[in-house]
């Protein structure tokens, strides 16, 4: 099976970072910058302390979201696994944010990354990262 765009409808990304906010202020993460690609997504998130934990995050982001779409829409959100990439402070953020941004870019679904609707960050105004 091939991958499926769930993520082309605003009702389901606009429920998805209601989740990520909630299961993010739970672990204490802000969310730097996201970005809800048809068929994934690319988060950036900044611990807030030093008990705050990605796994557990993550875990209840999925839970929460994939309910919600189970019910809604009678099929499955997630696949079981996610990649992380652990950034050292030293390193800079910007080329992640570029990265995240530039992902609708890339895969040629608009010419500027602010044009794309569903992108962003609850921490910056994402009109002046790049």
């Amino acid at each position: 099976m091939g991958k499926q765009s769930k993520f082309i409808e605003d009702s389901v990304v606009q429920a998805c970072i209601k989740f990520l906010k909630q299961a993010c202020e739970k672990y204490k993460f802000e969310i730097w910058c996201y970005c809800f690609m048809p068929d994934h997504l690319h988060l950036l998130l900044r611990g807030g302390s030093l008990f705050s934990d990605l796994k557990k995050c993550i875990e209840l982001f999925k839970q929460l979201s994939g309910f919600w779409y189970k019910q809604t829409h009678r099929e499955s959100l997630w696949q079981g696994s996610y990649y992380d990439q652990v950034i050292a402070r030293e390193e800079k953020l910007e080329p992640f944010v570029r990265y995240i941004l530039e992902n609708p870019v890339r895969a040629g679904l608009v010419k500027d990354y602010r044009n794309y609707p569903f992108s962003g960050s609850l921490v910056f105004n994402i009109e002046r990262l790049i």
